[in-house]
């Protein structure tokens, strides 16, 4: 007897119940939005990687700006660096570490990792970076300043 994924009917491996890409609900039609909302769910669910410590004052502007260009893309972002540091104390470890664990922790159930990289790789935007490979999930490399710096 073939085991099958519950939510979308794919072949499985033996004692498994849900195939890899309903685990990361980048095409499940079983998803809550799907089932209770009748259709919603179409957005691409992608995580935003941008440069936040340093020059926090610039980086915050240009993470909205990436945050912009993600959503003129059709795309639903996250950017964990903006939500978290509303109330977590970046330039403590303790909660720096916090927050980027729960970031992580929100990017593996996104269907892309967005890097962008005007600025460069910092060492958080590299942890994203490696979280999403370890993952296989997809990365894009992006760029939107054409030179121009904020």
């Amino acid at each position: 007897m073939v085991d099958r994924c519950v939510c979308c009917g794919e072949i499985v491996p033996e004692g498994r119940q849900v195939c890899p890409s309903c685990e990361r609900k980048a095409n499940c039609p079983m998803t809550f939005e799907n089932v209770v909302y009748g259709g919603f769910g179409n957005m691409l669910k992608v995580v935003i990687e941008s440069p936040f410590a340093g020059n926090v004052a610039r980086n915050v502007k240009y993470a909205r700006l990436c945050l912009a260009d993600s959503l003129k893309r059709g795309e639903a972002p996250f950017l964990s660096h903006l939500l978290y540091t509303l109330a977590l104390d970046d330039k403590d470890p303790k909660q720096r570490k916090q927050g980027i664990k729960a970031g992580l922790e929100w990017g593996r159930v996104a269907n892309l990792r967005a890097v962008y990289i005007d600025y460069g790789i910092t060492d958080g935007m590299k942890k994203g970076i490696k979280e999403a490979k370890k993952i296989r999930q997809p990365i894009e490399y992006r760029r939107i300043l054409d030179n121009e710096k904020i």
